[in-house]
């Protein structure tokens, strides 16, 4: 059987389609475009329609079975209409070309004519589209060549005495108007483009994008309320399942040379039904949208691992110039694209209290008001978590968490890790065992280079990661799974039976002290649980649980895992000491912080925990107007920054900046001046190059202060002065 074509199954055979489609929703969006092809027959104006679904969700999929699977099936269709398919990526220089990009396609389709289209008919069409081109090529005016290809489509329909069925992607790109919104040229493309598709007989337009875009969406814009829109939804758990089971049926009943493939796939269809548990879980990952469904199911039977790694790496090309567009932070402030980020990286919907502990120096409120600008964006949405009462939030576009889960996994070991996850959730121990020994005994008698050597070679590395994997995978279902469970316990306010979870995993540690991965889990649970304890008010439960934190990573002190969970205990132990008060405690626990830190001076995530701790100190010591303090701990989160150049760091030294300069301002409006200047005069000749930009409006909020707003702003354009007046409103009143 052919390979299945993740990224272009417009070029897949309509019969593997076919065999492989499933989902209620998709189903039902197939049977209303249907239905209202044969309603529109002899109408002498169309209802056009509009699929929308974000990236992967099977948008070629679904409109190239319309147009090559079910119209020609059906003979009334197939006689009315002639499907233009466009390619997927058809750039516009505005918005009125997009009838000649139709009159472009139609040319190179007349080539060769379609079944059922005599060749005189052709010719004759074929000859006004290419006269049509020629002559709209050379007109400067979008409106001009609007009117020529709009007349040639008219008549291109009645030589073929069809009606021109367009099937445009990405329709977004086609409407955009351009950054300068108050350009009136595109906008009058768009309703000279309403009013012939909304006027002829001859066009029946069947579009896609990823989002209900501005020229659809807003009331002021001409393309409002005009399409009939099909939301393409997520599949549920179920439908992503049928998937898997239909290709490893159609592979199951097709020929392949690759006999350890085939039995893979023979394994998993031979016990399906005992299996889709641990695939239920696998295909989480997936957010319910097909292409990685696909995608994940290359990983589960392909032999050769590397063309797997190739498959995940080129996946993540595609995507990143999309989401690149779609985060763009010229236009999303970096507090939101932040929180998007730490929700991606979260194992499901989140509350804001969670999201909070993760995104040091913000506030539950904050999290709540950035929640509601990304809904507003379109880029999350309210969600549940199974038996929660809280309200949860997760991504509006799955595809960005699984985009940020493997970019956040960049090294190829980490990959064979992850992958090897999912080998050790979908097989167990045994049958993993009798591979890993198949592969040796294939790999000890080919020579080196030989190019079935290294493919073996690489399947053994994923089969030992599944392997170490699979081990504890096993110990953990004897304490029902995961330490998610008694994490989310926790959060239900079952504190005895998130307890007992954490004790049965102690115990399970104790009986396999070779197993580091399971040390890691309780080290994840012991962080969770000191967190609960935390929230719950009970301080001395929480000291507890950190000690044995201390003590574990005391007694491993070669596991870095663990090491970073000490650091987030630490630097959550330090906010809580701060909010209580306590000054004495929240300095110790920063220093034994810090010495965590310097004892191991390459571990990125420490040094993280300990930037963030010093941005806390410093926020508090602005707080209590210890100026001094602040520059001290400024200072040192500097220095940090000098000797390891994170981009993460940096990020939080620009906003201890911003909070130093801040509490300088707030004394010199409460009448020290003294203190301000000599700070501020400090931070100019201390910040490192590349932030000098950070103290300007800072350092203009000073001179507000000090001389009046007109005089200080005289000669700054409105744009500075906004921003100046923003840093003067934030100061505490």
């Amino acid at each position: 059987m052919a390979r299945h074509l993740n990224y272009n199954p417009g070029r897949d055979s309509i019969e593997y389609l076919e065999a492989i489609t499933c989902g209620e929703n998709r189903l039902y969006i197939l049977d209303q475009l249907l239905i209202s092809l044969r309603a529109e027959i002899g109408r002498p104006n169309h209802q056009h329609h509009l699929l929308i679904g974000p990236r992967g969700a099977g948008k070629t999929h679904l409109l190239r079975l319309l147009s090559a699977g079910r119209i020609p099936l059906e003979p009334a269709l197939a006689a009315a209409y002639l499907p233009v398919v466009m390619p997927e990526e058809t750039p516009l220089r505005s918005p009125g070309d997009l009838f000649l990009k139709f009159v472009e396609r139609l040319a190179e389709l007349l080539d060769e004519p379609p079944c059922g289209i005599p060749l005189d008919a052709a010719r004759a069409a074929r000859g006004i589209c290419m006269t049509a081109l020629t002559t709209a090529k050379g007109i400067r005016a979008p409106l001009e060549r609007l009117e020529v290809t709009a007349a040639a489509l008219e008549a291109v329909a009645k030589t073929l005495e069809r009606i021109i069925l367009p099937i445009a992607e990405n329709m977004d790109q086609s409407f955009y108007l351009g950054a300068q919104r108050s350009r009136t040229g595109p906008l009058d493309e768009q309703w000279a483009l309403r009013r012939h598709l909304q006027e002829t007989p001859h066009i029946f337009l069947i579009a896609a994008a990823p989002s209900l875009f501005g020229a659809v969406g807003d009331p002021d814009k001409p393309f409002y309320d005009f399409f009939r829109t099909h939301e393409l939804r997520e599949l549920s758990n179920d439908e992503v399942l049928e998937i898997i089971h239909l290709r490893l049926k159609q592979e199951a009943a097709a020929p392949n040379d690759d006999g350890m493939h085939m039995e893979r796939v023979h394994c998993i269809l031979d016990h399906f039904d005992e299996k889709s548990p641990q695939l239920r879980g696998l295909l989480a990952i997936t957010g319910g949208l097909p292409r990685f469904t696909h995608l994940t199911y290359e990983v589960i039977v392909e032999t050769n691992v590397d063309k797997i790694l190739d498959t995940l790496n080129g996946f993540l090309d595609d995507l990143t110039p999309y989401f690149q567009q779609r985060l763009d932070p010229r236009f999303i402030p970096q507090a939101e694209i932040d929180l998007l980020h730490t929700l991606a990286l979260a194992r499901g919907p989140q509350q804001p209290t969670e999201l909070a502990e993760e995104l040091y120096g913000v506030q539950t409120n904050e999290i709540s008001e950035l929640l509601g600008r990304l809904q507003e964006r379109g880029l999350v949405k309210r969600a549940g978590r199974p038996g929660g009462q809280a309200v949860t939030w997760d991504l509006a576009e799955p595809l960005y968490r699984v985009w940020t889960q493997f970019r956040d996994n960049p090294d190829g070991q980490d990959m064979y890790r992850l992958l090897g996850k999912f080998v050790a959730l979908l097989f167990n121990r045994d049958e993993i065992a009798r591979e890993r020994e198949a592969l040796a005994a294939k790999i000890s008698v080919l020579p080196d280079g030989h190019d079935e050597r290294k493919r073996f070679q690489s399947r053994k590395r994923l089969v030992d990661s599944a392997y170490e994997s699979c081990g504890v995978f096993g110990a953990l279902e004897m304490v029902s799974g995961d330490i998610a469970v008694a994490n989310d316990a926790g959060k239900a306010g079952a504190n005895a039976q998130s307890l007992a979870l954490l004790e049965a995993l102690r115990q399970l540690c104790l009986a396999r002290p070779d197993e580091a991965p399971l040390r890691v889990q309780l080290a994840k649970g012991l962080f969770n649980a000191f967190n609960d304890a935390g929230e719950a008010g009970d301080s001395a439960q929480s000291l507890a649980l950190l000690e044995e934190l201390r003590q574990l990573c005391l007694a491993h002190p070669d596991e870095a895992p663990l090491r970073e969970r000490l650091a987030k205990g630490l630097f959550n132990a330090i906010y809580d000491a701060g909010k209580a008060g306590d000054s004495a405690q929240s300095r110790a626990l920063l220093e034994e912080l810090r010495q965590l830190c310097l004892a191991r001076p390459d571990e990125a995530p420490l040094r993280e925990r300990l930037s963030k701790g010093l941005f806390n100190a410093i926020h508090d010591a602005g707080e209590a107007g210890d100026s001094a303090q602040g520059r001290a701990l400024l200072e040192e989160m500097l220095e940090l920054l000098a000797r390891h150049q994170d981009e993460s760091m940096e990020e939080i030294a620009q906003r201890a900046i911003l909070n130093y300069g801040a509490s300088l301002l707030y004394r010199m409006k409460n009448g020290d001046a003294a203190i301000a200047e000599e700070g501020m005069g400090w931070l100019e000749t201390r910040l490192p190059h590349g932030m000098a930009e950070l103290l300007r409006p800072m350092m203009l909020a000073k001179d507000v202060l000090a001389k009046g707003e007109e005089q200080a702003l005289a000669r700054e354009p409105e744009e500075v002065r906004r921003v100046v007046r923003m840093v003067l409103d934030n100061l505490k009143k």
